[in-house]
């Protein structure tokens, strides 16, 4: 008897939609160097015709039966599809959903290529050199692992991916133990998952591994990319716990401290102060690590000053953290927490990551434990995760002077 993929009901029973998210382990984690950007593509050509529906107009027309229209992203270890539908038809769209996955025709591949093409030129300069903040930085920080490369993968790929890789790719990932998906909305838990059964027909294959492991740290490092532009911009990226790590709650309430509202570090003594025209903290999580990433928009003139105060407010907090600060942490989670149950995706999406990585999928389980976390426990991980050793640094700037004193800022730390 078929059985369904790993899976979650989270029912809110105050709302009025439902949404549907699917998980799939990809992205370039999983990709060897001549298959990097094909996650990508695939999620691109997605929804380019399923089953008896050969293209997208009527395959869109069959979504916008049972509720929205559908999404997909990739992220570095990751694909996710995502359905905003009414309740009544989860069966309805777990059904589309399934022909997509296991059905699809990757019909107009040339015009998703064009779009492609399209995305890329955002994110490299005028010589096809790398340009992406983000990318630049991901590269620096697992360099010589897969993910140090961009999930779009090179232009030469891109121009090469034919329908046939696009269906041996789709082939590996559609696995039922390298997928999970969540429903969340005003459900019951038991019919909910009957409603699902549709994605029960699924390959009963093995998830993707997670090897090769990530690299170890060999900070600090910098790399720039020379553009012309009124500002420094910078990312700082700190090697950090990852999800599985029982640190992981503890680093969550770190990154909250850094930038979780008006009046946590960075806005308070970087954009509030005037050096800093934004200043900003991303948690990047990976199932056995993860990056803290503080990144910096910043004025030429004030970049060396800017960064003093940036390594002063985090050596300030290996030192401790008042409470009154921890109080203040505590009543944002809990504001984000009542925002977190009006939304369905938010929970859906949230619940089949963590579902895809053998993780707990319950979202009151994790506030519970970043509850619980104390000010020594803080104290010890910044000291940890802000040690050199885990830094690299990557910036877009054309001044040489400017270039100068960033490295000679970072030598102080």
């Amino acid at each position: 008897m078929s059985q369904l993929p790993r899976h979650a009901v989270l029912p809110l029973p105050h709302l009025h939609t439902a949404t549907l998210a699917i998980a799939l382990r990809g992205g370039s984690r999983y990709e060897e160097r001549d298959e990097a950007g094909l996650t990508h593509f695939l999620e691109h050509m997605i929804f380019r015709g399923a089953g008896e529906r050969a293209g997208l107009p009527e395959l869109m027309e069959a979504f916008e039966r049972v509720g929205g229209e559908p999404e997909a992203y990739t992220s570095e270890d990751a694909i996710t599809l995502v359905l905003e539908l009414d309740p009544a038809r989860l069966r309805e769209g777990a059904e589309l959903l399934a022909d997509v996955l296991l059905r699809p025709t990757f019909s107009e591949i040339e015009a998703e290529r064009a779009l492609i093409l399209e995305e890329r030129l955002e994110r490299v300069d005028a010589e096809g050199h790398p340009a992406d903040l983000e990318d630049l930085a991901m590269g620096l920080a697992f360099a010589g692992h897969p993910l140090s490369r961009s999930i779009l993968g090179r232009k030469s790929t891109i121009e090469s991916v034919t329908a046939a890789d696009l269906h041996r790719w789709r082939e590996r990932l559609v696995q039922r133990e390298n997928v999970a998906l969540a429903v969340a909305g005003p459900l019951e838990p038991a019919a909910a998952a009957e409603q699902l059964a549709p994605l029960a027909g699924l390959p009963s294959g093995a998830a993707l591994s997670l090897q090769p492991p990530l690299p170890p740290p060999s900070g600090p490092r910098t790399t720039f990319h020379r553009a012309e532009g009124p500002q420094t911009e910078l990312r700082l990226c700190f090697r950090a716990p990852g999800e599985r790590d029982p640190a992981f709650p503890a680093l969550c309430v770190l990154v909250d401290l850094l930038d979780g509202g008006p009046t946590s570090r960075l806005p308070r003594q970087l954009v509030d102060a005037g050096l800093a025209y934004n200043a900003r903290a991303e948690l990047v999580a990976l199932p056995d690590g993860g990056l803290v990433a503080l990144e910096l928009a910043v004025a030429h003139r004030k970049v060396g000053e800017a960064l003093e105060t940036l390594r002063s407010l985090l050596a300030g907090l290996t030192e401790g953290v008042e409470a009154g600060e921890l109080e203040r942490a505590a009543l944002r989670r809990g504001h984000r927490e009542r925002l977190e149950r009006d939304d369905a995706r938010n929970q859906a999406e949230w619940a089949a990551r963590r579902l895809l990585y053998d993780l707990d999928p319950d979202p009151t389980a994790a506030r519970a434990a970043e509850g619980g976390v104390s000010a020594e426990v803080i104290a010890e991980l910044a000291a940890t995760v802000f040690a050199p050793q885990h830094l690299s640094v990557a910036g877009i700037c054309s001044r040489p002077a400017t270039r100068r004193a960033v490295k000679g800022a970072l030598a102080n730390w």
